[in-house]
């Protein structure tokens, strides 16, 4: 007997979709806050999912919780004996991913030329804090903000980010349009995300 047995009553209902097929399953989850502390940041971006062993979910993947819409990014995975322990960190922002080249008429620079990339891209961010300019030796001088995003996109050092939303519910946008550019871009910290440092976009 699976130790998820004896929580059947608080089971309950969540989507997820791999990096690797962008295929929507549904499985039943236990779903709990992870750690004791009760900082809101902990509450509202940190969630444990508990699956049998044998889900086929891995890093990277987007987690739906169906009782209220809200969007996990799974940022690690570890196994026991019957189940799977799943750290989720909430989506928070909706970005758009932009290409932008020099635009010249006559030999002479008029302006920029944008292309979307990708659109609708659901990530985790963090505006640099104190703590993290003073403990992060990887920290850019010039980053502002820090996102962990799937990397099944195509971002690019130099692109254009635009952030069209930050509510992580699915459907629900605000016109936030903070606009940075990509200075670095880590694929080994986190497996299945890129996590990235922006900078401020002062391209015209």
């Amino acid at each position: 007997m699976s130790v998820l047995d004896w929580y059947v009553d608080r089971m309950e209902p969540i989507k997820y979709e791999n990096v690797s097929d962008h295929v929507l399953n549904e499985v039943q989850a236990l779903v709990q806050r992870r750690g004791k502390t009760i900082t809101a940041s902990t509450v509202n971006d940190a969630k444990l999912f508990m699956l049998p062993a044998d889900t086929p979910l891995y890093n990277g993947a987007l987690i739906t919780r169906l009782k209220d819409n809200k969007r996990y990014l799974v940022i690690a995975r570890q196994y026991s004996p019957d189940m799977v322990h799943i750290q989720g960190r909430r989506v928070n922002g909706v970005i758009t991913v932009s290409a932008v080249k020099d635009k010249y008429e006559n030999h002479k620079k008029v302006g920029v030329e944008v292309t979307e990339v990708a659109t609708g891209v659901p990530v985790y961010w963090r505006d640099v804090s104190a703590y993290m300019l003073q403990h992060d030796a990887g920290l850019l001088p010039s980053c502002r903000r820090k996102i962990l995003i799937r990397k099944d996109v195509p971002i690019e050092m130099y692109q254009r980010v635009t952030f069209t939303s930050a509510d992580s519910v699915y459907g629900e946008t605000t016109d936030v349009r903070d606009v940075y550019t990509v200075e670095d871009i880590d694929g080994a910290q986190y497996e299945g995300l890129f996590s990235i440092q922006l900078g401020d976009d002062t391209r015209k």
